[in-house]
């Protein structure tokens, strides 16, 4: 169930009267319609309020709002501490893989899943808990998320030539989604070099300037070397990642309005970032809201 406003998901409780629900995390999402994040976690709270004594809650235990949501349904939990159902070891510094050992009551599986992105992990549990539930084998559950793929738009991994990657995450971003992408970026880039084109985060309210302000000062403070950022906010995010970049990062920032004038950047193949051009980085992040329509910068960088 989705929201954007109190009371949304506890008309849809209402109608769908759920015996099994499971939130996977409360996040600065939505931000324009909510006072702030104590809202946001009431908001998605009604699904486990609507809850009847027989049903069943299955609580990420890691994320410290979801653990407090009041349920009078039984609680079954999940996380990184010792219980029925955690992972440990998760890693993800292979280009190929997400890595991670799950434990399921008495047994335990090493995984390796085609996702990108420490914070996977809880989804991977979380979908790991719920075939548990019902009864699929722990044999069929290491080959169906073994045998996962990522959708289009979603941390969705493109080979490009000569070994290097584009990560297309252009479906949405907020605050939490955008610092987890760029931390994966991190991770992965290790000692090359590194691209994040970044879009508006929409429906963040009045702390918008500030919440990019500080995706950009993460980005500098990443020691990623080069961003372009694209839309309304793309000042805000130029001005954290000079804030917080060494002078040689600072000379590979660009903020430009709209995705014409993206493409015009990406496409200066005599000066490019300052002598860095497109084909120079092994590594391009694209994400995101939903409005900037980055899809169109995707399927650039795909026929450059």
């Amino acid at each position: 169930m989705g929201m954007n406003h109190l009371g949304e998901i506890a008309r849809l409780t209402e109608i769908a009267k759920p015996n099994l629900a499971l939130i996977t995390n409360v996040a600065k999402a939505h931000l324009e319609n909510f006072s702030g994040i104590q809202e946001i976690a009431q908001a998605k709270g009604e699904l486990f309020a609507g809850l009847s004594a027989e049903a069943i809650a299955f609580v990420n235990l890691q994320d410290v709002w979801v653990s407090q949501i009041p349920t009078a349904a039984k609680q079954v939990g999940f996380g990184t501490e010792k219980s029925d159902f955690w992972v440990e070891n998760f890693k993800s510094q292979d280009p190929n893989f997400l890595s991670l050992r799950a434990h399921v009551k008495e047994k335990s599986m090493d995984l390796k899943v085609r996702l990108l992105g420490q914070h996977n992990a809880y989804n991977v549990l979380a979908a790991l808990v719920l075939a548990d539930h019902f009864g699929v084998s722990l044999e069929n559950i290491k080959t169906s998320l073994e045998n996962f793929v990522s959708i289009a738009g979603r941390m969705q991994r493109i080979d490009l030539s000569q070994g290097r990657h584009l990560i297309n995450d252009c479906y949405n971003a907020n605050p939490a989604s955008m610092a987890a992408a760029l931390k994966t970026l991190a991770d992965l880039k290790s000692d090359q070099k590194a691209l994040a084109i970044l879009g508006d985060m929409r429906e963040v309210g009045e702390s918008s300037q500030n919440e990019h302000y500080r995706i950009g000062e993460l980005l500098g403070q990443l020691n990623i070397e080069a961003m372009l950022a694209v839309g309304e906010y793309s000042q805000s995010l130029l001005a954290g990642a000079q804030a917080a970049s060494n002078f040689h990062v600072q000379d590979n920032l660009y903020a430009c309005q709209n995705n014409a004038e993206a493409k015009t950047i990406l496409g200066n193949k005599k000066d490019g970032f300052k002598g860095l051009k497109l084909q120079d980085f092994s590594w391009i992040l694209i994400k995101g809201s939903r409005a900037n329509h980055l899809e169109e910068i995707v399927q650039f960088v795909l026929s450059f």
